[in-house]
Parts: C-alpha cells; structure tokens; sequence
C-alpha cells in the first residue's frame, strides 16, 4: 500500500453523489492526475513518526509502519494539520 493509493481511494469516495459529474470522476479514476510525493511528521499519541505522503486533487494522505502496524490517513488538504494529530484508541481504552 503506497499514500498514492490511499489517495486514490479517497478521492474516488469523498464526493457527495449529488455533486459528482460521472464523466469527470471516470476520467478522474481511470487516469489520475499525478500525485506530488513526499514526508511529513505524524504525531501519534504524542510521539512523532517521518510519514510517507501524497497530494493530488486537493487531497493529502499519510501512510507510516509503527512496528507490526500500518497507520494511514487521507483528508482534504484544509485539514491535514488536525488529521496528522491523532490519538489511537484501543479496545477497551477509556476515551
């Protein structure tokens, strides 16, 4: 799995079906514009992790191994500050 195919994914289903020209998104889907690779830092219950990253269409996602996990987020671009600030809860963990 690559950000590029978390982008992929992402853009193909964050549309309101209302909103969507079907001729634009099979165009879109079938030949993507090319995403803009590189690094940012994703904070994880406080501690900071160098995440693979992409940009294309306004969108960004994030992809970083921790150990034996895989931890991926997409967001538009307007929210990528809040979406590399997570907190992991597990099962049972209190919120």
């Amino acid at each position: 799995m690559s950000p590029d195919d978390i982008l992929g994914n992402t853009i193909a289903n964050f549309s309101d079906e209302d909103d969507v020209d079907r001729v634009a998104s099979s165009g879109a889907f079938l030949t993507p514009a090319p995403a803009t690779p590189g690094q940012a830092l994703l904070r994880l219950d406080g501690q900071e992790h160098t995440a693979r990253t992409a940009t294309r269409s306004g969108f960004f996602a994030a992809l970083v191994e921790i150990g034996d996990q895989t931890v991926a987020v997409a967001a538009p671009e307007e929210l990528k500050d809040m979406a590399l600030d997570l907190t992991w809860i597990r099962p049972g963990q209190r919120l």
